[in-house]
């Protein structure tokens, strides 16, 4: 059993149509206008969730910027920490995206199979 040849297989009419300029022109054909699609659903919820967490964790830093009790070095320093440890993949935010999405991704593909 020998292989299709490449000119056999003929690409969809939609997609060959769809140029990477009509994607730069317009960003919403990338996903549609759905907004249980699971993309969307990831922004908005890393978004609330990274909002809620760098609130109270950026509290302290805040505090310090006021008082100026230390050094800018110091500062910039615990700055940086509260950011590597709320925006890294052991996130509040990241954890509850996969979460969130998780379930949603999980869910479009069982509907597909």
């Amino acid at each position: 059993m020998s292989a299709p040849s490449p000119r056999a297989i003929e690409p969809d009419s939609d997609r060959s149509k769809t140029s990477w300029r009509t994607y730069i022109a317009n960003p919403k054909n990338l996903w549609p206008d759905d907004p249980s699609h699971p993309v969307k659903v990831a922004l908005r919820t890393y978004s609330l969730s990274l909002s809620l967490s760098l609130g109270p964790a950026l509290l302290p830093v805040v505090l310090t910027l006021v008082n100026r009790s230390s050094s800018p070095e110091t500062r910039l320093g615990s700055f940086r920490r509260v950011l590597r440890r709320e925006v890294g993949l052991a996130g509040f935010p990241f954890a509850i995206t996969v979460a969130v999405c998780g379930g949603i991704v999980l869910r479009r593909f069982l509907e597909t199979v």
